[in-house]
């Protein structure tokens, strides 16, 4: 039988190889449970491969430069896993993507989902609007 070093070894030479595009990779449904995966590369090398581009780019038909271009859905702050799940299940992959009804308002007498507004200080704002705020500064940098 296969020792684990072996398949560890077999593992490594089918991440480094040329074709990752071969069924030999076990593949795990994309959702929120991604936003914490420690498989995903941060830095801007993109000659790198990952698991989670692998994983992603299997799953959504997207490049990984795609992938790594544009802020994702499972990177919208304090949003509950079912609602990235849903939108994932509605191919709505990057916060660009997003409308404002897809957002699920707070309530906004909740002071832990209150934020300082940053043009009034004294202010504060709630979770959805500090959420329409972050896929407002993802739709003017993908804009530029």
């Amino acid at each position: 039988g296969n020792t684990f070093q072996r398949v560890v070894e077999k593992w490594a030479q089918d991440m480094n190889g040329e074709d990752l595009s071969n069924d030999k990779f076990k593949h795990f449904p994309i959702g929120a449970n991604c936003g914490s995966c420690e498989y995903r590369l941060i830095d801007d090398d993109i000659d790198k491969n990952s698991g989670f581009d692998v994983c992603w780019s299997k799953t959504t038909g997207l490049s990984k430069e795609e992938l790594r271009s544009h802020p994702l859905v499972i990177d919208l702050f304090d949003t509950p896993k079912r609602t990235i799940n849903n939108l994932i299940s509605q191919k709505k992959y990057f916060l660009s993507n997003l409308e404002a009804s897809d957002l699920q308002p707070q309530n906004e007498n909740n002071k832990k989902n209150s934020r300082v507004n940053i043009e009034s200080p004294g202010e504060k704002i709630s979770g959805s609007q500090r959420q329409w705020y972050q896929v407002l500064t993802a739709r003017n940098a993908t804009k530029n």
